[in-house]
């Protein structure tokens, strides 16, 4: 998703703006494969399996401190009637926002984990850190929650899913009795709607945000110091070479540089993520079948 594929390109060689035009995720590992082997579509397991033990750590947490999502709907019963369901929204909100800061990191890890061409270390951290990061963003690692619009679209693209999928499930997961229909149905399509159209699009906002390094103009992309191999001497991912000004600067040039479908990268992978986040968080035996 951080694939950077500009529609019109000046070259001394014309036809060269169009070759090897990657445009959706089947090419990508086609060429990935081609040129890193297998060993190039596995990059981000480790940064994928530090994350996973963040969240379960984060999960851990908020289970012992008793703000997880059970414990935030018993405590509306200790708030006066009007203001139950604000107040459920806003402290699971911050919850949300909060999980969606920590995780920020290990998110700009995997992206730039799976993107970097060169050959990481699975066990050698320190180097693999080097090589991902500028120096002056190890000296100062939270110049990174500075770079433009990275927290904002995390925080969002974080609360929509657990609200909007959250809905979803909940209503889902309730009986369908015949008066209801007529508003159950139109609120979860409309959900569904959001979810498939933002989500996605925050994605491929965040993947071409995390790779933006800061500090990239006054330092190399690799200190000369750090022994590292590259996978192939042909650039299977391509950047963005002007960095993106803001949320708002991002959202344009995409869509003026590589066309508007671009923000629909892998929908239908979010499509089937989010169906199965839904059919999971449904109780057994509890799968609505509306009654006609």
């Amino acid at each position: 998703m951080a694939q950077y594929n500009p529609r019109s390109v000046q070259l001394d060689d014309p036809g060269e703006s169009n070759r090897d035009k990657v445009t959706n995720v089947f090419k990508m590992s086609a060429r990935v494969y081609r040129y890193e082997g297998l060993a190039g579509l596995y990059k981000g397991t480790m940064p994928s399996a530090l994350g996973g033990i963040l969240y379960l750590l984060l999960r851990w947490g908020a289970y012992n401190a008793h703000i997880e999502y059970a414990d935030i709907i018993r405590l509306r019963y200790d708030i006066p009637e009007p203001f139950r369901v604000p107040f459920v929204v806003a402290v699971y909100s911050l919850q949300t926002i909060l999980f969606a800061v920590v995780a920020l990191p290990i998110s700009v890890i995997y992206i730039r984990a799976v993107t970097t061409p060169y050959r990481l270390g699975w066990f050698d951290p320190v180097r693999s850190l080097r090589v991902l990061f500028t120096p002056a963003e190890l000296r100062r690692p939270w110049i990174i929650f500075a770079t433009p619009g990275l927290v904002t679209v995390n925080v969002i693209q974080a609360i929509i899913k657990a609200h909007v999928l959250q809905g979803i499930t909940l209503i889902a997961s309730q009986p369908w009795p015949k008066e209801e229909l007529l508003w159950r149905i139109p609120v979860v399509v409309l959900l569904g709607v959001i979810s498939l159209i933002n989500i996605p699009v925050l994605d491929v906002i965040k993947a071409k945000l995390s790779v933006q390094q800061s500090d990239s103009e006054s330092s190399p992309a690799v200190p000369k110091e750090v022994s590292v191999e590259e996978y192939s001497a042909v650039d299977v991912v391509s950047f963005r070479q002007e960095p993106y000004s803001s949320l708002i600067d991002c959202v344009k040039k995409i869509g003026s540089e590589e066309g508007w479908t671009t923000l629909l990268r892998l929908w239908w992978a979010h499509l089937i993520a989010s169906l199965v986040v839904i059919y999971n968080g449904i109780p057994p035996g509890r799968i609505p079948a509306p009654p006609l």
